[in-house]
């Protein structure tokens, strides 16, 4: 802990994971709780401990944050790390909330969009300003491989932007196109497909059912380079399975969704 404290007030970058951190650091029940491990949770990690047992395993992004705003659902349970979060088990991951100037919260629960395991924050140490994103589960309990690879890359992209982060104004800039699977799904009746693209584009996202016709066209204009969140509303469609098909320069992807009434 000190170690740390030294390097993010040398200007240090930061990306700390793992379950039960808060809890063991924040919450007067543990047995390693001390004022000063509460000093090191509000001042160095930006966070204040709500709950040490979240009883879900599914985190949302957050729409508009650099770091995750294009994920989606992200599972917690998978990968290598399969059992650091399992609730038969007893294992659960934290609940905190960003605190302190210069802080945001980058991660929210499914179905609970004020809890959150994870933040973001610029510190401003003693010889130089460093940067921390804190995140209640352990990295490699990120079920997609293709999430963890870009999750972990827009993480380096936020910490290695110092002109970005001390201003407030970082504005994050993908570098490749992806299409993500919409959330909710199954769905009724309205769903939100998230999207990025590295450069202004023409950009097409259109549905279509299983027999290929075309049933809504959702975008059809040049958009700049950026991350893009789309409701698709399909009350007036009958349940059944449908496909999303995004096509901006030379990039073209479809994928299956369904809408269950």
């Amino acid at each position: 802990m000190n170690a740390l404290i030294t390097f993010l007030d040398n200007g240090g970058n930061l990306y700390l994971n793992g379950v039960d951190i808060a809890y063991e650091l924040a919450d007067p029940t543990s047995p390693y709780y001390s004022s000063e491990t509460e000093n090191f949770v509000t001042n160095f990690l930006y966070s204040s401990y709500i709950l040490k047992e979240h009883p879900s395993y599914v985190a949302t992004s957050i729409d508009g944050d650099p770091i995750t705003g294009e994920f989606g659902l992200i599972v917690l349970r998978g990968s290598t790390g399969a059992s650091t979060i399992d609730h038969t088990a007893g294992n659960y991951v934290n609940q905190i909330s960003a605190v302190g100037p210069g802080s945001a919260n980058i991660l929210d629960f499914f179905g609970k969009p004020n809890d959150y395991a994870g933040i973001r924050a610029v510190h401003n140490g003693l010889i130089g300003d460093g940067a921390i994103v804190f995140t209640t589960f352990g990295f490699e309990t990120i079920a997609s491989a293709d999430i963890r690879t870009d999750f972990i890359n827009n993480i380096l992209n936020w910490l290695d932007s110092p002109t970005g982060i001390g201003s407030g104004e970082f504005s994050f800039v993908p570098r490749k196109y992806s299409l993500n699977q919409n959330y909710p799904n199954p769905f009724n009746p309205s769903t939100i497909i998230t999207y990025q693209i590295p450069e202004t584009e023409f950009v097409r996202l259109k549905i279509y059912d299983v027999m290929g016709q075309e049933v809504a066209v959702l975008v059809n204009e040049e958009q700049i380079a950026g991350i893009y969140n789309v409701e698709f509303d399909a009350s007036d469609l009958s349940s059944g399975i449908y496909f999303y098909n995004l096509s901006s320069g030379t990039f073209n992807k479809s994928i299956k969704m369904i809408l269950m009434k």
